[in-house]
């Protein structure tokens, strides 16, 4: 009885010494913000938390093989929106939505920070937000410095799916400083060009197509993406200014002035108009009075018939001081 009872001690004492060590390799998982108490992902450091995205640029950066080339090449990123996209899927899926907060986003929280309320979600739901965040960066930097160092899957100048070329740093750097919006994002731009196919049966450049094309892509960023109405329109804005300008990097000196004179003025009017269609024929529901509202938008089948028959209508222009007087009508570029 005696043996029995000491190996029984001994059973005891071991997991007891187990479970303290567990508890420890938790603790160190913990971080405390103010009024947040909340546990950091797997493989994620604490000083994710305080990283800026010129510390990521510097990280990033490299004179020879590196993900961003400086110098001369500064301006390209050896990075298709397609590769992003795929890396930050599998990121994307471990964190809540929050742009969105369903109820599952709210019971990922409640799992993530430490006894935390509903009420206190809403009052510090930028705060939240700005956590997720700085997790998911991290987590992009070590898949994107994993992958650039196993020299895997990066294009060339040139050899892209997207647009016919990689990422430029505008687009790259904006996305990497909002990634949840980039597998929205790439769905958005993946179904704009489908879609522009399925219609015309090709992508083609200054014409109806190129119109049609531009259009929709800003309502699906748009409609795809979470958060309020207004959130949204900035967000389509802000990454399609970001790939008109960061086209520049991927052009010739003499495409650049056809670029400013013709192709410009021509997407930046057509991108605007179908930001205005979502703007109109979309509407926000409040659901609950501590969060924001969702909002409720044409469905696919609709936007793709409106937007054809405008298509259809689009005016024609010969120079950019046209457009001033074109309107609300999609439009073509009439030297093609």
């Amino acid at each position: 009885m005696a043996f029995y009872g000491k190996k029984y001690l001994l059973i005891v004492l071991v997991l007891f010494v187990v479970l303290t060590s567990c508890q420890n390799v938790n603790k160190t998982n913990v971080v405390k913000l103010g009024e947040l108490s909340f546990t950091l992902r797997d493989g994620v450091s604490k000083e994710a938390l305080v990283l800026k995205l010129s510390d990521y640029e510097d990280m990033l950066t490299q004179s020879r093989n590196g993900l961003i080339s400086r110098g001369v090449s500064s301006d390209k990123v050896n990075l298709s929106l397609e590769e992003l996209g795929a890396i930050s899927e599998e990121i994307d899926k471990n964190y809540p939505n929050v742009d969105r907060f369903s109820e599952k986003d709210i019971e990922k929280i409640k799992t993530d920070f430490i006894g935390i309320s509903d009420e206190q979600i809403s009052k510090h739901s930028e705060k939240i937000k700005d956590i997720y965040t700085s997790q998911f960066r991290y987590e992009l930097y070590k898949a994107l410095e994993n992958k650039n160092s196993n020299g895997l899957g990066f294009i060339s100048r040139g050899k892209g799916k997207y647009w016919n070329t990689p990422l430029s740093k505008e687009e790259f750097w904006l996305l990497f400083k909002n990634p949840h919006r980039i597998v929205q994002t790439v769905l958005a731009t993946n179904q704009a060009k489908n879609v522009t196919k399925s219609v015309f049966g090709e992508n083609t450049w200054r014409d109806k197509t190129d119109a049609f094309r531009h259009a929709i892509w800003n309502i699906f960023i748009a409609k795809k993406n979470f958060g309020s109405k207004k959130t949204r329109l900035a967000w389509a804005k802000e990454f399609t200014d970001a790939h008109e300008v960061g086209e520049f990097a991927y052009v010739s000196k003499d495409r650049a002035k056809d670029k400013r004179d013709w192709d410009d003025p021509m997407d930046y009017h057509n991108n605007k108009i179908g930001r205005d269609y979502f703007d109109k024929h979309s509407k926000e529901i409040s659901r609950w009075w501590w969060f924001w509202p969702s909002v409720d938008s044409p469905s696919d089948e609709t936007i793709v018939r409106d937007i054809r028959k405008m298509a259809g209508a689009a005016v024609g222009f010969y120079n950019k001081e046209e457009l001033k007087s074109l309107g609300g009508s999609l439009v073509f570029y009439k030297g093609r």
